[in-house]
């Protein structure tokens, strides 16, 4: 089963009510393992928000992990497994 996962999370726009019901648009959801969504990728959302709390202002980037070699527009996209980010 998966779940339709926010790439910028709902409670980051809490300041603006019309931001917030913006970040349902499914451009801004990506299908999600329940678990993921519910576990792992909640508790990244908690660290980056703590990060920015603590070193000032972020850009975030995310998106989709391949698991094998991807390229795009003469730009290559490596997921290693071992190491648990892209290269």
């Amino acid at each position: 089963m998966y779940d339709r996962g926010h790439f910028a999370p709902n409670s980051d726009f809490e300041w603006d009510a019309q931001v917030q019901r913006e970040s349902f648009y499914l451009s801004n959801m990506s299908p999600q393992a329940s678990h993921l969504n519910q576990w792992e990728w909640e508790a990244l959302e908690e660290a980056t928000r703590a990060w920015a709390l603590d070193r000032g202002p972020l850009i975030v980037m995310d998106g989709p992990i391949w698991k094998e070699q991807v390229v795009l527009d003469q730009c290559l996209v490596v997921y290693n497994t071992k190491r648990k980010h892209a290269a």
